[in-house]
């Protein structure tokens, strides 16, 4: 099912979701949001998603996810709120989804677990950080962490440059809202040899946890690059994620 629902300027943010295999009226369920979330990479579409958010309707998943601002094709005003400040409309946006989500009937609002993969799991930690108690759970796959790290032909196109925009590159970064990430909230996971996110940006941000004391689960796959791409790996993960919302 299709919708739309309004962002904190008031602009349209278009959503689907999958119900759960076998629904039940009167039944409240857990949620499964996902989302990418980043600049060139349209999310929300019709057509029939992709078979782990399928799977995961068929085990008991209301199946959520929005196209926040930065999203491509909605026009300039809606891809450049992201200008100069990583992390913030697009936290907004997906907020804005979990309230529309809470005020559901059906949907179980203490059990609501987020997943993202690249800037998808750059959101997750920015959405745990910053709104963790609106969630079970979260999982991070091969995040971005500071973008200090990641490609500067990809970066400074939305942040600018270090030198003219240094605090957008600490708020962009997850490490500068680390207070908010609780305890047992999330499953980090990590190629080893991802050249397109390095493991730079998970093992700096496993460091700040540790000395925070702050507890987290963690995968990494030797060996492994960006897409753990090989159908055993894509398996493995994908199983892993299930069952750590499952649990």
């Amino acid at each position: 099912q299709f919708g739309t629902l309004k962002s904190e300027d008031g602009q349209d943010l278009h959503y689907r979701f999958y119900k759960p295999l076998g629904f039940e009226e009167g039944k409240k369920y857990p949620v499964f949001m996902t989302y990418y979330g980043g600049p060139g990479s349209q999310y929300v579409k019709k057509n029939w998603g992709n078979y782990f958010e399928q799977f995961m309707a068929e085990h008991g998943y209301v199946v959520f996810a929005l196209d926040n601002r930065g999203s491509p094709r909605r026009g300039r005003t809606f891809s450049d709120a992201i200008f100069k400040q990583l992390g913030k409309p697009e936290i907004a946006d997906q907020l804005a989804g979990v309230a529309w989500l809470k005020s559901q009937r059906y949907v179980d609002a203490s059990r609501i677990g987020i997943f993202g993969w690249s800037y998808g799991g750059f959101q997750t930690l920015m959405l745990l950080a910053k709104a963790g108690h609106e969630f079970a759970a979260g999982v991070a796959v091969a995040p971005v962490t500071d973008w200090t790290l990641y490609d500067t032909h990809y970066t400074e196109r939305y942040l600018d440059t270090p030198q003219h925009n240094a605090g957008g590159y600490d708020k962009s970064g997850v490490l500068h809202w680390l207070d908010g990430i609780e305890s047992d909230k999330l499953l980090l996971v990590h190629g080893m040899a991802d050249d397109n996110v390095l493991f730079a940006n998970s093992t700096k941000l496993m460091a700040a946890l540790q000395n925070k004391g702050t507890r987290f689960r963690l995968m990494t796959y030797p060996g492994a690059k960006h897409g753990l791409s090989t159908p055993a790996l894509k398996k493995h993960v994908y199983h892993l994620i299930a069952d750590y919302f499952d649990e």
